[in-house]
Protein backbone atom coordinates (compact mmCIF):
# COMPACT_ATOMS: atom_id res chain seq x y z
CA UNK A 1 0.00 0.00 0.00
CA UNK A 2 2.29 2.75 1.06
CA UNK A 3 4.72 1.36 -2.96
CA UNK A 4 1.23 2.17 -4.02
CA UNK A 5 0.67 5.76 -2.19
CA UNK A 6 4.17 6.96 -3.16
CA UNK A 7 4.33 6.11 -6.73
CA UNK A 8 0.49 7.71 -7.36
CA UNK A 9 2.30 10.60 -5.52
CA UNK A 10 5.38 10.25 -8.26
CA UNK A 11 2.58 10.23 -11.05
CA UNK A 12 0.75 13.03 -9.18
CA UNK A 13 4.70 15.36 -8.94
CA UNK A 14 5.33 14.07 -12.86
CA UNK A 15 1.71 15.64 -13.73
CA UNK A 16 1.49 19.02 -11.85
CA UNK A 17 5.23 19.42 -13.17
CA UNK A 18 4.39 18.91 -16.89
CA UNK A 19 1.51 21.23 -16.48
CA UNK A 20 3.92 23.68 -14.21
CA UNK A 21 1.38 23.78 -11.52
CA UNK A 22 3.63 22.67 -8.62
CA UNK A 23 7.20 24.25 -7.36
CA UNK A 24 9.73 22.31 -6.31
CA UNK A 25 10.19 24.62 -3.33
CA UNK A 26 7.12 24.64 -1.46
CA UNK A 27 7.54 21.20 -0.01
CA UNK A 28 7.96 22.04 4.03
CA UNK A 29 10.03 20.08 5.99
CA UNK A 30 9.16 18.57 9.36
CA UNK A 31 12.07 18.25 11.69
CA UNK A 32 10.05 16.05 14.44
CA UNK A 33 9.52 13.41 11.81
CA UNK A 34 12.54 14.04 10.07
CA UNK A 35 11.12 14.04 5.82
CA UNK A 36 9.08 16.30 3.64
CA UNK A 37 5.49 17.58 3.62
CA UNK A 38 4.64 16.72 0.36
CA UNK A 39 3.10 20.08 -1.72
CA UNK A 40 -0.17 18.30 -2.26
CA UNK A 41 -0.62 17.56 1.49
CA UNK A 42 0.64 21.71 2.47
CA UNK A 43 -1.95 22.92 -0.53
CA UNK A 44 -4.55 20.65 1.71
CA UNK A 45 -3.79 21.89 5.16
CA UNK A 46 -4.03 25.55 3.22
CA UNK A 47 -7.55 24.28 1.92
CA UNK A 48 -8.50 23.12 5.89
CA UNK A 49 -7.32 26.89 7.36
CA UNK A 50 -9.17 29.00 5.22
CA UNK A 51 -12.47 27.06 5.25
CA UNK A 52 -12.38 25.56 9.13
CA UNK A 53 -15.37 27.30 9.78
CA UNK A 54 -17.18 26.55 7.24
CA UNK A 55 -19.44 22.96 6.99
CA UNK A 56 -17.41 20.39 4.06
CA UNK A 57 -16.19 17.18 4.17
CA UNK A 58 -13.40 14.84 2.92
CA UNK A 59 -15.29 14.48 -0.28
CA UNK A 60 -15.56 17.88 -1.01
CA UNK A 61 -11.37 17.93 -0.11
CA UNK A 62 -11.32 14.58 -2.66
CA UNK A 63 -12.98 16.67 -5.11
CA UNK A 64 -11.49 19.97 -4.60
CA UNK A 65 -7.85 18.22 -5.38
CA UNK A 66 -9.14 15.65 -7.42
CA UNK A 67 -7.18 12.52 -5.29
CA UNK A 68 -8.90 9.51 -3.65
CA UNK A 69 -10.61 10.24 0.46
CA UNK A 70 -7.99 7.05 1.36
CA UNK A 71 -5.35 8.71 -0.53
CA UNK A 72 -5.56 12.25 1.63
CA UNK A 73 -6.74 10.37 4.93
CA UNK A 74 -3.40 8.18 4.42
CA UNK A 75 -1.07 10.96 3.38
CA UNK A 76 -2.55 13.66 5.57
CA UNK A 77 -2.09 11.43 8.49
CA UNK A 78 1.62 10.14 7.79
CA UNK A 79 2.37 14.05 7.11
CA UNK A 80 0.55 15.80 10.06
CA UNK A 81 0.16 12.54 13.07
CA UNK A 82 -3.49 13.46 12.81
CA UNK A 83 -6.20 13.30 10.94
CA UNK A 84 -7.92 15.98 8.39
CA UNK A 85 -11.51 16.13 10.90
CA UNK A 86 -8.54 16.42 14.03
CA UNK A 87 -6.77 18.94 12.07
CA UNK A 88 -9.79 20.72 11.72
CA UNK A 89 -11.16 20.27 15.12
CA UNK A 90 -8.02 21.58 16.43
CA UNK A 91 -7.92 24.78 14.49
CA UNK A 92 -11.59 25.16 15.51
CA UNK A 93 -10.40 24.90 19.11
CA UNK A 94 -8.12 27.45 18.82
CA UNK A 95 -9.22 29.94 17.30
CA UNK A 96 -12.32 29.65 20.17
CA UNK A 97 -9.97 29.58 22.79
CA UNK A 98 -8.98 33.10 21.37
CA UNK A 99 -12.57 34.23 20.97
CA UNK A 100 -13.15 32.95 24.87
CA UNK A 101 -10.08 34.76 25.85
CA UNK A 102 -10.56 38.36 23.53
CA UNK A 103 -13.73 38.92 23.40
CA UNK A 104 -17.02 38.81 25.49
CA UNK A 105 -19.10 36.72 22.82
CA UNK A 106 -21.63 34.13 24.24
CA UNK A 107 -20.50 30.57 24.06
CA UNK A 108 -23.54 30.04 21.32
CA UNK A 109 -22.27 32.52 19.13
CA UNK A 110 -18.17 31.51 19.42
CA UNK A 111 -19.03 28.19 18.64
CA UNK A 112 -21.72 29.28 15.43
CA UNK A 113 -18.34 31.48 14.60
CA UNK A 114 -15.87 28.84 14.46
CA UNK A 115 -17.67 26.35 12.61
CA UNK A 116 -20.25 24.10 15.30
CA UNK A 117 -23.23 22.71 14.43
CA UNK A 118 -24.57 23.64 17.84
CA UNK A 119 -22.88 24.87 21.22
CA UNK A 120 -23.77 21.88 22.88
CA UNK A 121 -21.73 19.62 20.16
CA UNK A 122 -19.30 22.89 20.63
CA UNK A 123 -19.44 22.56 24.79
CA UNK A 124 -19.06 18.71 24.41
CA UNK A 125 -15.78 18.96 22.02
CA UNK A 126 -14.46 21.62 24.18
CA UNK A 127 -14.56 19.54 26.96
CA UNK A 128 -12.98 16.67 25.38
CA UNK A 129 -10.39 17.83 23.96
CA UNK A 130 -9.31 20.60 26.36
CA UNK A 131 -10.09 19.44 30.06
CA UNK A 132 -12.73 22.03 30.78
CA UNK A 133 -15.82 24.02 29.89
CA UNK A 134 -15.74 27.02 27.42
CA UNK A 135 -17.05 29.28 30.73
CA UNK A 136 -13.90 27.41 33.10
CA UNK A 137 -11.54 28.10 30.53
CA UNK A 138 -12.77 32.03 29.77
CA UNK A 139 -12.52 32.49 33.89
CA UNK A 140 -9.17 30.97 33.97
CA UNK A 141 -7.92 34.19 31.89
CA UNK A 142 -10.18 36.51 33.27
CA UNK A 143 -8.14 39.90 34.30
CA UNK A 144 -7.78 39.25 38.07
CA UNK A 145 -9.49 42.93 40.12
Amino acid sequence: VLISLKFGYLLHLIYEAEEELVDADISLKNDSLNYMISPTILKIMDYVNTNYKKNFTLDDIAKEFNFSKTWICKCFFQSNQMTVSQYKLSLQLNEAKRLLVDTKYSIEKISSIVGFSSANYFCKSFRKNVGVSPLQYRHQYEPKS
